[in-house]
């Protein structure tokens, strides 16, 4: 259980005799592994849910600005142009973000993602990318950087900014805003 402050996973490290992991506001699950497209670095947190909420770990952002606090789950790897997936499923338990740091980055997210109508909003100006189908989707709000749906994800998708970008090879619920 993270309560405030982060868990900073580096490389493929991990817990894997874990049934999960609870992310709760005022936390942050922070993955810092640098893999490329052709070999992305894989986590999984023993298979298990990890039930998440928040909008990231407390904190003045000016007090150590290379230690990003945005996000509740953050992709900010150690180099840029890198690629990471997230094997597990996702549970929300408050509304979200989810923030992948740096254009060039990417973070695949490969499990379900569940929470009811508890709203995810994409931060970071990289790329997220949904995999699988999550027939209980919640909302997503992309407020900055690419989101890549490439399976069933019916839930209403809102880009806030000019710069948000929608992209991928599945559908979505309905789509609104300015990007």
């Amino acid at each position: 259980v993270v309560e405030e402050g982060g868990l900073r996973i580096e490389s493929q490290a991990g817990p894997v005799a874990t049934s999960g992991l609870v992310i709760q506001p005022g936390g942050q699950l922070r993955l810092i592994s640098a893999g490329t497209t052709v070999t992305p670095a894989q986590h999984n947190f023993g298979g298990g849910i990890i039930e998440i909420g928040g909008t990231g770990r407390g904190g003045d952002p000016l007090a150590s600005p290379e230690q990003g606090i945005l996000g509740a789950m953050r992709y900010d790897p150690i180099s840029p142009d890198s690629t990471a997936g997230l094997l597990n499923p996702l549970s929300l338990t408050a509304a979200t973000h989810l923030h992948v740091e740096g254009a060039s980055n990417f973070l695949h997210l490969h499990g379900e993602i569940t929470g009811n109508d508890h709203l995810i909003s994409k931060t970071g100006s990289g790329t997220l990318t949904l995999i699988a189908a999550s027939p209980n989707a919640s909302p997503i709000s992309v407020l900055a950087g690419t989101l890549s749906i490439n399976n069933n994800y019916p839930a209403p998708i809102s880009l806030v900014h000019d710069d948000a970008i929608l992209t991928g090879t599945g559908s979505t619920g309905p789509i609104s805003g300015v990007g």
